[in-house]
């Protein structure tokens, strides 16, 4: 299910991405690969922070949206360099 809620996400972006020519590309494609650049704990502490506010924490939509997060920007950046 995360593989396939991935796909539907980082499909229409890569291709955009890879084929396209859109003002702000690069920072679009920082603020993507943000969760690769920044070390792993940060990224914890920021979602565990975030979902807490938002009563996300220690649900199954909470732990979607983490693992969706973290598994995005390798198949964006995979899959933009394949476009």
């Amino acid at each position: 299910m995360l593989i396939i809620e991935v796909l539907i996400l980082a499909l229409p972006t890569s291709y955009v991405l890879g084929r396209k020519k859109i003002p702000g590309k690069k920072i679009f494609m920082l603020i993507v690969l943000l969760p690769i650049i920044m070390p792993g704990m940060v990224v914890a502490l920021f979602l565990s922070r975030f979902f807490s506010a938002l009563r996300l924490s220690q649900t199954f939509i909470g732990l979607l949206f983490a693992h969706t997060l973290m598994a995005l920007p390798y198949m964006i950046r995979v899959m933009t360099t394949s476009f």
